[in-house]
């Protein structure tokens, strides 16, 4: 406070403080160097800032601390009437909270069980294309090029269910099948890509993800971390409905004796056609 001391007196801080820098016993300071003294008027200005700043800081209240979050609500069933279970907090995409035998009861057994979960996804949606894929087109080309009629009775495709399986062809794909996927699997366990049970996983560890990209449609809608959540969120919902088409397709044509390609016929037709077929009996 010396220098505004100095400067409300009229004389200048540099000069006052070149002054007492220089001053001897030869040379002392001239009688007329005033003391760096503070005025009244200053210790009236701070005492009225310091007076504004305490009641201020009376008026301004303390953050209050914020109250425990209740349990999240689960998002499978509409307007929050189940809570979701405490190890589905989110984290993982297509999690809406949907555990109600509780299989998820740790951390190590969540992530085992969402990569059981992304491997039957895969599964079924190939299933969901090849079974009425199978029933629509394998007659004539069967016949087109003199080939073994592989669907069971009445053209269904072959199933526990449906039978047919016993089919030499059909029992040399299985296992080519299961032979290509355990080699995918083990591939996978042996160089890092897909953790086991009892190993540790890292932070950004993300369940499905065994560096088979081809298309690069993990990175569609970008190549930030939003972008790839979303995307593994649309692969599980399209493979959760997948699991469930192919239950009913089976269901469908045991019960029913017939292909589901013909009881529902208009789900395996060209959209513009059956907006043609509407449009004529109307």
């Amino acid at each position: 406070l010396a220098a505004p001391a100095l400067a409300f007196k009229g004389v200048s801080p540099l000069r006052a403080r070149s002054s007492a820098l220089f001053a001897t016993e030869e040379n002392p300071l001239p009688e007329t160097t005033p003391a760096a003294v503070v005025p009244e008027e200053v210790k009236e200005v701070v005492g009225e800032v310091k007076e504004a700043v305490e009641a201020v800081a009376e008026k301004v209240p303390l953050p209050e601390p914020e109250a425990p979050k209740g349990p999240r609500k689960a998002q499978w069933l509409p307007f929050g009437l189940v809570d979701a279970p405490e190890m589905l907090d989110g984290t993982l995409a297509g999690d809406v909270g949907f555990d109600p035998l509780g299989f998820a009861d740790s951390e190590a057994q969540l992530i085992w069980m969402r990569e059981a979960e992304v491997k039957h996804c895969r599964l079924a949606m190939l299933a969901a294309i090849g079974w009425p894929m199978a029933e629509k087109v394998h007659g004539g080309l069967a016949t087109t090029f003199g080939l073994d009629y592989l669907l069971s009775d009445g053209g269904k495709a072959p199933s526990v269910l449906n039978g047919g399986l016993g089919n030499l062809i059909i029992a040399v794909g299985l296992g080519f099948a299961a032979v290509l996927a355990s080699a995918i699997e083990v591939n996978s366990l042996s160089n890092g890509t897909q953790k086991r049970w009892e190993e540790e996983k890292a932070d950004n560890y993300n369940t499905g993800e065994l560096g088979f990209d081809p298309l690069g449609l993990y990175t569609f809608w970008g190549e930030t971390e939003g972008a790839k959540f979303a995307m593994r969120t649309a692969e599980l919902k399209n493979g959760r409905t997948a699991m469930l088409g192919i239950t009913i397709f089976a269901i469908q044509e045991k019960l029913s004796g017939v292909p589901v390609v013909e009881s529902s016929a208009w789900a395996f037709r060209p959209f513009w056609e059956n907006v043609f077929n509407t449009m004529q009996t109307i």
